[in-house]
């Protein structure tokens, strides 16, 4: 009977003990500063404008696909500036299959890319990668890492993170 007993005991501490492991709080995440609510960050020289997943749900408009006068381009808004970078491809591109799930190639595949405002400026891509991981035909989602550019020879830059979904409009 004790050796029952004792292997009983001995059982009930070691789930007892797996018990307080399994229920300690986790704060990892919390120590480095991360905020799982910002969906998209834009920096421009320098400074950063962090965007909710809620706000950017609701920037209709803010990035799509145009298509006119001869010229087809993907259009990203800039937020604290009046101007949008815009991404060139030749006249014809059907969206929904040319950026297929996995396409990353926006700026080895555009024919220009330029900050448009009342005058346009060309742009060189520095740095980060841009992935399509959504495309439905009506909107497609990109998820850009750190993803650069910069004009005026280099003096002033502009960087996307995080997620946006584009309105294709054609």
């Amino acid at each position: 009977m004790k050796k029952i007993y004792s292997t009983l005991m001995m059982l009930a501490m070691m789930v007892a003990a797996l018990g307080f492991t399994a229920c300690s709080s986790d704060d990892d995440g919390d120590a480095e500063g991360g905020n799982d609510d910002i969906a998209l960050t834009i920096t421009v020289d320098g400074q950063k404008h962090e965007f909710s997943r809620e706000i950017v749900e609701g920037m209709d408009g803010f990035a799509t696909w145009e298509s006119h006068n001869g010229k087809n381009y993907l259009r990203i808004g800039t937020w604290s500036m009046p101007a949008d970078l815009q991404f060139y491809y030749p006249y014809g591109i059907v969206p929904a299959t040319f950026f297929s799930v996995g396409y990353d190639n926006f700026e080895n595949d555009a024919t220009d890319i330029k900050l448009v405002s009342a005058a346009s400026n060309y742009c060189d891509y520095v740095s980060g990668s841009a992935t399509v991981i959504k495309n439905d035909g009506k909107r497609m989602v990109v998820k850009f890492s750190n993803y650069k550019f910069t004009w005026n020879n280099g003096t002033r830059s502009i960087m996307y993170d995080g997620a946006l979904t584009f309105a294709l409009e054609y």
